[in-house]
């Protein structure tokens, strides 16, 4: 019976949230609709460990991915937007050639805007690598690898498509594509998040 009333006042709640939320003012449908590589539902996330604003979203990232959908998936994409937010993507895409992204991706942001040790050379990237168990050689050899290098070229172009004009921003399902400054706030983005997926 608690569950029940937990979920209908979710469903009233996003519900008085759907009457306030317009297409092509809080949300866009994207013109070209982008084929999502997992099962079920996908929400995605283009960042940039140089953005102070996605810095400061990450706690409410991480407070939805607790309470998500178990049939969602949560996906990570750097964003570029030029060559020089390239070191992002390339620590990003060790870091999950590695099997060690959700340390170091705390760790990097922490650097940038936390009280971590800043970053001003690929060396002290390679040190917060060392600090979470990964070898010198071991970051040297994904950090500058082809693979990777492919994977920050790949990213170009899918922030491209995506049409995106700043980070955070986020894509639901490969076809909807909304932010925190969109949709009026970082809690009302993740209220966002999920009224999206309630759609067809």
């Amino acid at each position: 019976m608690r569950y029940l009333i937990i979920t209908l006042f979710a469903w009233f709640s996003l519900s008085a949230h759907a009457a306030e939320w317009t297409e092509g003012e809080h949300y866009v449908l994207l013109d070209k609709a982008q084929q999502t590589p997992v099962k079920g539902q996908e929400v995605k996330e283009l960042f940039f460990y140089g953005c102070t604003h996605c810095y400061e979203f990450e706690p409410f990232i991480k407070r939805w991915k607790k309470s998500k959908p178990t049939d969602v998936a949560f996906v990570r994409q750097p964003a570029l937007f030029n060559e020089k937010w390239a070191w992002g993507a390339q620590t990003f895409y060790t870091a999950q050639a590695l099997n060690i992204e959700d340390k170091v991706h705390d760790a990097i942001f922490n650097a940038m805007f936390g009280s971590g040790k800043k970053i001003t050379s690929v060396k002290d990237i390679q040190n917060i690598f060392m600090a979470h168990g990964a070898s010198a050689e071991d970051f040297d050899k994904h950090y500058f690898s082809f693979a990777v290098g492919n994977q920050v070229r790949q990213a170009l172009k899918l922030t491209r498509q995506y049409a995106i004009d700043g980070v955070p921003a986020l894509i639901v399902n490969g076809k909807y594509r909304t932010s925190p400054s969109m949709a009026g706030g970082k809690d009302e983005a993740l209220k966002l998040i999920d009224y999206l997926l309630s759609k067809p």
